[in-house]
């Protein structure tokens, strides 16, 4: 049920923000129930082009508090985007969220985001993470 939520939420952002300018909105469930796939064209690839995965509970309450703490701590402290790539849109890199941050993303990279992609999706893996299989 919940993730049926972050679809809806996703598919409500297109219709509200992209006025629905999609030759194809579907969504379909895959991964053994748990982990759904919102297309947005009717030429698609999973995570590269036109759609994007929801992976329900992929972070804790805690990591997702920790996250936002560290977000509004850099943006209490001065922070300011070098260039704003959307209206109304500031991406605050990890590299200014704090070496703790920098140390959690590089853990969720190697233990929780490579492996979903190497056993879900090995195709799109190989393309876009094969250097960072040295990094190991």
């Amino acid at each position: 049920q919940r993730a049926v939520a972050l679809q809806q939420s996703v598919l409500a952002a297109f219709y509200n923000k992209a006025q629905a300018k999609s030759e194809r909105i579907a969504t379909e469930t895959t991964w053994d129930d748990c982990v759904h796939l919102i297309l947005f064209a009717e030429h698609w690839s999973p995570f590269v082009e036109n759609s994007v995965i929801l992976i329900p509970d992929f972070f804790t309450v805690q990591e997702c508090m920790m996250l936002i703490t560290a977000a509004e701590r850099t943006i209490a402290a001065g922070w300011a985007p070098a260039k704003q790539e959307q209206a109304g849109l500031d991406r605050l890199p990890v590299c200014d969220l704090g070496m703790d941050i920098e140390q959690f993303s590089t853990s969720v990279l190697m233990n929780r985001v490579l492996p979903f992609f190497a056993k879900h999706l090995p195709d799109v893996s190989d393309r876009l993470f094969s250097a960072c299989r040295d990094m190991r």
